[in-house]
């Protein structure tokens, strides 16, 4: 793959990706530094200016399938992620997190207020670069109740956080998924001894009693 076909101009990168690069380029590195496989063996992801590219080498052709705006990054396991969960729905353009796409429109059926904040992030955790925990602070919130997909993921990497941060932390056990029943049943078998685990309705139930 000839990185000077596919974009030409200055790329436009994100902070972290520019401190990497900086770092490749004291090595040495430059153009294409690194790629994933696809999960069929016939296709392989890779970074270049901000976006990601797919390379299928049947056909020997390169398509750009993100529109990131220069958050797309050459870490290696960033990469894997993306490719070991995604490659399988880039046809419909279903990739994650990606703007514009399906991965990060909100559920159809959620009834967003007024006073709701929509908080657009880019890493698993909902803490990373984002201003969740200025909101947080500032209304005085010190219990997070966690919901979401994907349990072994998202939701994991945020209860995390979470907790590192002081926060006390309520998982909503039957609010949260995965598509691997497997991994999500692991991941909950961990949290069931560690933090709150409630139903939907007992939460709902605690919340009426409150009042």
């Amino acid at each position: 793959v000839d990185s000077k076909k596919l974009i030409s101009g200055e790329e436009v990168l994100s902070d972290e990706e520019k401190a990497r690069r900086e770092r490749q380029r004291i090595a040495g590195f430059s153009g294409i530094v690194d790629y994933q496989w696809g999960s069929d063996g016939n296709t392989l992801l890779f970074p270049l200016g901000g976006e990601l590219y797919l390379y299928d080498l049947t056909a020997a052709t390169s398509k750009k399938i993100t529109t990131g705006k220069g958050f797309t990054t050459d870490s290696p396991m960033w990469l894997a992620m993306h490719a070991n969960a995604g490659l399988k729905s880039l046809d419909q353009e279903r990739f994650y997190t990606v703007d514009g796409t399906w991965g990060v429109e909100l559920y159809e059926e959620m009834v967003v207020e007024p006073t709701d904040h929509i908080i657009r992030k880019y890493r698993a955790s909902c803490f990373k670069d984002t201003i969740l925990e200025f909101l947080l602070k500032q209304h005085g919130i010190k219990t997070l109740i966690i919901a979401g997909q994907v349990t072994e993921g998202c939701v994991e990497s945020t209860i995390r956080a979470a907790r590192d941060a002081d926060y006390y932390t309520v998982l909503a056990k039957d609010a949260i998924g995965s598509t691997s029943k497997e991994r999500h049943d692991r991941v909950m078998a961990g949290w069931l001894g560690r933090t709150h685990c409630p139903t939907s309705a007992e939460i709902f139930a605690t919340w009426n009693d409150a009042d």
